[in-house]
Order: structure tokens, then sequence, then C-alpha cells
């Protein structure tokens, strides 16, 4: 009987050996896989901050302008620094500029990839300005930044307004050519008197037609034109003592004038009469002015090489002000031109000393800078944003542009 417990306590045990032996294995396989789910997720997670770090760390990078040969001018084609309508087609086939003889001219640009010529550019065609008698002299011009809208403004208060159109053609699906014409918009008078326009801003949005030009050290005149034929005409002026440097049309018939004193008064010029909204201050003269992309925001720049963004933003009092958004460090001198992407909120700047300085206007990002580009007194931004032609020197001289994600900075 004694043996009898004896086994079975014996079978017992081993048993209960067994099943221990039993969950042991399974307590090692769960710890194993608890373990390898663990690594699992930190690998996980570290492959997760691995792609973020390379999909983010790039959006950082610096824009890259990569300048070309010099494309050389035919002496005096360029005309003077008051004729600002330096323009060019989407396909980057076509430069266009207005002459000083009442001319829109196309310059055939070299392909991409192709060796310039050491020759001058030539004319492919040039196009009387649409309404102007030939020949007329033409003492400043300017270029809107969306929709190829030119201005031609003459020495006795005229100014011609027309919009240059580009075409593309196809053959076997690929681009065989681009067709440009020029549309006249209407000839208006600025100022009855006869003055000369200085210099001369257009814009033309939603059916009408905005004008405002510098007839002398300080007045400027505004004209507005409807679709029905309607039209109105004004005149400000600034403050005794300042000297208008340069003249804007904005979005909703905003004006902005910029002054030897480092001001810049604003209008607003949609009621019966212009409103005199604001008056800002910068250091120092200001000497290149212009509107960011969307006609709201404005960019100064100043002898001393400082630029400045502005727009018009709520005061506590509930009412508006001009405010001063971004201010960059200054680079090189006077700033002499901007020329502002069609694209984003980017815009080049030339400066005195001849370098180029792409920035941002939201993010405040100095993008790059290019040296020896020269004292261009106009720029135009290509209508994708992927080239900078800068007039300098008699010369334009293109500039590669990748400019990807401007709009990223550690504060955005």
């Amino acid at each position: 009987m004694t043996q009898v417990i004896d086994r079975s306590v014996r079978a017992r045990m081993a048993g209960a050996a067994a099943r221990l032996r039993r969950l042991q294995r399974i307590d090692r396989a769960a710890v194993f896989v608890i373990s390898l789910g663990g690594f699992a997720v930190v690998i996980s997670v570290l492959g997760i901050l691995i792609f973020i770090a390379l999909e983010a760390v790039p959006l950082f990078g610096p824009a890259r302008v990569t300048p070309g040969t010099p494309l050389a001018f035919r002496p005096g084609a360029a005309g003077g620094e008051a004729l600002r309508a330096l323009g060019v087609d989407e396909y980057r086939q076509y430069l266009s500029v207005v002459l000083p003889d009442a001319r829109v001219a196309f310059y055939r640009l070299p392909a991409a990839g192709a060796s310039p010529s050491a020759a001058p550019l030539q004319a492919s065609f040039a196009v009387p300005v649409p309404g102007l008698d030939a020949g007329t002299p033409i003492v400043s011009s300017s270029r809107s930044l969306l929709g190829q809208h030119l201005a031609a403004a003459t020495g006795d208060g005229r100014v011609a307004l027309m919009q240059v159109r580009a075409t593309p053609r196809y053959r076997d699906q690929a681009l065989d050519g681009v067709d440009v014409s020029v549309e006249g918009r209407g000839v208006i008078v600025l100022d009855p008197s006869g003055r000369a326009v200085r210099e001369v801003s257009y814009d033309d949005r939603d059916g009408t037609r905005r004008v405002a030009g510098l007839l002398d050290d300080g007045t400027v005149a505004v004209w507005v034109g409807d679709e029905a034929g309607g039209e109105r005409r004004a005149s400000v002026g600034v403050a005794a003592g300042q000297r208008v440097t340069h003249v804007r049309v904005g979005n909703g018939g905003v004006v902005v004038a910029s002054t030897d004193r480092g001001r810049i008064y604003r209008w607003e010029t949609d009621g019966d009469e212009p409103l005199l909204t604001d008056v800002s201050r910068l250091e120092g003269a200001i000497t290149a002015l212009d509107f960011v992309l969307g006609g709201n925001s404005v960019a100064a720049g100043t002898e001393r090489g400082e630029v400045a963004i502005l727009f018009r933003a709520p005061t506590p009092d509930g009412g508006e002000a001009m405010v001063r958004a971004r201010s960059f460090e200054p680079h090189g001198g006077a700033v002499l031109a901007f020329a502002m992407s069609p694209r984003d909120r980017s815009f080049a700047a030339s400066h005195a000393d001849g370098s180029l300085v792409l920035r941002h206007g939201t993010s405040g990002r100095t993008l790059a800078r290019v040296d020896g580009v020269g004292r261009a007194a106009a720029l135009v931004v290509s209508p994708k944003a992927d080239a900078v032609y800068a007039r300098a020197r008699g010369a334009v001289v293109p500039l590669a542009l990748d400019n990807p994600h401007p709009e990223v900075s550690w504060r955005t």
C-alpha cells in the first residue's frame, strides 16, 4: 500500500514538474514576444522620427540662385531707370522690354542648356505701343506682377495701357514655340495739364484699371477706370520738404508712395476722393518700393540697404494701421530694385554693390545672395518662379532659381 502511495505522489510530482516546465517555456515565449514587440515599437518610432527628419530637414535648406552668362543688349535698347517694364513669358522663350521710342521689343532667349552668343541680343520683333504715334518718347513704364499688364507713360501726361499675351504652340506633344502679341487697353490722360509722368504703376484686376503716376517731386496722380467707360482722376501729395521717390498701385485701390525722408504714404482711392490712411517711417531715404504678391503687403528698401515688410493690421483701439511685420539686415548698400515672385511671397532685390539677394516676406528668411550681378535697375521673376532676369550694365543677367520651400523657418 505504501508503495502505491509513493508511486502516486511521484507521478503527481512529475506531472507538476512537467506543467511547471511547460509554463516556464510559455513564460519565456511570452517574454520574448513582448520584448520583440517593444523592440519593434521602438524601431518603428525611430523609423518615423527618421522619416520625419528626412522630410523636414530639406525644407530648411537655402534656395539656390545660379547666375548664367550675361546677355548683352543692343546699346540704348534697355532705356533709362524709369523704364521698368522688363518681362518674360511663362515658357522663358522671349524677354520683353518697353523701348523709349514707343515700341515693345521681344528678344529671343537662348534655349535651356545652350551657350549664349557673345553678340548683343537683337530683337526678334518689335510691336508699336497701341494708341501712340510711332516714335512718341516714352519716359517711364511698368509691368504688373500678374497678368503681364504694361503701362507706357509719355512726356505729355498720357499713359498707354496694354497686355502681353503668350500662346504656346505644340508639335507631337512637345513645345514648338510661343506666339506673343500685345493687346491695347486704351490710352488715358493721367494729367490733363500735360506734365511728364516720371514714374508709372498700373494694375488691372476685377474689371477695374488703376494707374498712379509721379508728376513732380511731391505730386502723385491717380486714375481709375471701369469696364463701363467711367473714369475718375485725382491727385495726392506729400508733406512739404519731401521728395517722392517711388509710387505703386496695389490691391483694392490702394496707392503707396515713398519719399527721400523715409516716409511711406498710403491712400485708399476707391472712394469719391483719395483718403490718406497712414504715413509710415523708415530710417533713411527709400530707394525701392513694391507690393508683395497679393497687393497688400509693401516691401520698402532704403539707401542703407535695409528692407522692411509693412502691412495694415488691427490696432488695440479697434482701428487699423500700417505696421512693420519684418525687417531684414542690410546687404550691400542701397536697394535699387525689387522683383516679386508671382508664386509666393519671395522677392529678389538688387543692391548698389552689384549683389542680388533673395528674401521671403512672411518667414523673414534671407534665402540666397549672389554677388557680381551688377547694379540692376530692373528685375523680373519668371511666371513659374524658376528664374530671375536682372537688367544691369547694358545687359540682362539670367539666374536660375530653385526655391522650393521659402516659407519654412523655425518660427513658422
